[in-house]
């Protein structure tokens, strides 16, 4: 959010159950970061008035508070009933400018390691004037794999100057000071843009997650959670991978280790209508996929004003919101009874009840399949006698209104759901 922008309010309505603190648009746009927080790092790192914490403060106390002013440790700030956790990036964030000056390997990793240890004290200790937000996950770095000038030659964003060596040993030295000061939190990473490629419907990791795997294992360094990244065009591909890297982490003895997709979207650039029309289709069908995955968690690239986000330059929702609204409602109705993809990476849909046995929610996520009719046998509503039925509808013309509504008697046998490509439609069914 920026700072004059809060979208906590849009954030409650869909519910955002963990938040990733990276690229910051805001008016400090490099909020969060490590060199911005502690920018002369000839300095002691256990000296607080080496640290910049205030423009990170006010980016991250809002998130937590849900207002732009208040504190979330005084007596008097106000109790929100919805609260979303946070993952802190400690790194920094992507650099697209021609010089890339942030993001070269630290030239002391204990150093850089002490910086994180202010860092964390500061927002869960209050150390340095600071909070007591209760920040559970620390992942270290983003995106390493990212190195298209030393790839290729070509000019281009970038995200780690270093080698593969230089990364290992970075996460090697922090997640090891991290754990051994504060052994209560989650380390992990990498966040890599890729992780490998099926071959012959088999997962073969790349190199780059080979030589992390074998580092955690050969020094048992703390790996907590496993943090990955995929942007493509196909939104049955995030289900696939997330089944076949929960294999790999079990196969290497990481049962244990959580695996958190921590950015994803649609393929292209960012001058793809991300949080366009388009793209309503597509996420309903990621969204609703990943429930039936190994997944413990994931984050929408994004939800902030960037132009990839579901909201607009000045906070105004766009399709995307309406779809992940419209996927709240489905998670309202928690006990899920059925996920079905329809037609590979063109439709899908699921079906969820209350635990009361007395409502049952219908989420159908069409992509790509145009002007689409759709038939649900009714059988077996966990209610006998009448019901409620209401159709909300997010495409071009709709945000998620009530489109029908009415009532039936006693059973319906069939339900017909009309819905046209790149659209999302979600039913109610209520016992009366």
């Amino acid at each position: 959010m920026r700072e004059y922008i809060n979208l906590y309010k849009r954030w409650e309505e869909i519910g955002i159950p963990i938040t990733r603190l990276h690229d910051i648009p805001w008016t400090a746009d490099e909020a969060v970061d490590i060199r911005y927080i502690f920018p002369d790092m000839s300095k002691d790192a256990s000296d607080e008035k080496n640290y910049s914490f205030l423009p990170t403060d006010d980016f991250i106390q809002p998130i937590v508070t849900g207002s732009l002013e208040q504190r979330a440790d005084l007596p008097t700030a106000k109790k929100n009933t919805y609260k979303t956790k946070i993952l802190y990036r400690l790194g920094e964030s992507i650099q697209h400018s021609r010089r890339k000056e942030k993001i070269y390997p630290p030239l002391d990793y204990e150093k850089w390691s002490d910086v994180c240890l202010g860092i964390i004290k500061h927002y869960n200790e209050g150390w340095a004037d600071g909070y007591h937000d209760d920040i559970k996950y620390w992942e270290i770095w983003n995106e390493p794999d990212i190195r298209y000038e030393n790839n290729t030659g070509k000019i281009g964003p970038s995200q780690w100057k270093g080698t593969d060596e230089d990364y290992y040993r970075l996460y090697e030295v922090a997640s090891l000071r991290i754990k051994q000061s504060f052994p209560n939190l989650k380390v992990g990473g990498p966040a890599t843009s890729g992780q490998g490629k099926f071959e012959n419907g088999e997962f073969v990791v790349d190199k780059f997650q080979a030589g992390f795997m074998a580092l955690c294992k050969a020094k048992k360094l703390p790996f907590d959670f496993y943090s990955w990244h995929t942007y493509t065009g196909d939104p049955s591909e995030y289900k696939k991978k997330a089944i076949a890297l929960r294999a790999w982490l079990d196969m290497n003895g990481y049962g244990e280790t959580e695996l958190i997709l921590d950015e994803w979207n649609g393929g292209g650039d960012a001058g793809q209508d991300h949080g366009g029309v388009s793209m309503t289709g597509f996420a309903g069908f990621v969204l609703t996929s990943l429930l039936d995955s190994p997944l413990d968690g994931a984050n929408y690239y994004c939800a902030d004003t960037n132009p990839w986000s579901m909201f607009d330059n000045w906070g105004k929702p766009r399709k995307t919101f309406y779809a992940f609204k419209a996927f709240r409602m489905l998670l309202d109705t928690p006990v899920l009874i059925e996920v079905k993809e329809i037609e590979a990476g063109k439709s899908i849909y699921a079906a969820g009840k209350n635990e009361e046995n007395s409502e049952v929610t219908i989420m159908l996520s069409n992509y790509q399949n145009p002007k689409a009719t759709y038939d649900f046998k009714l059988s077996n509503l966990p209610w006998s006698g009448n019901s409620t039925i209401e159709v909300f509808v997010v495409d071009e013309k709709y945000n998620l209104e009530c489109k029908e509504k009415h009532s039936i008697r006693r059973s319906l046998p069939v339900l017909t759901i009309k819905s046209q490509t790149s659209s999302v439609v979600v039913v109610k069914i209520k016992k009366f």
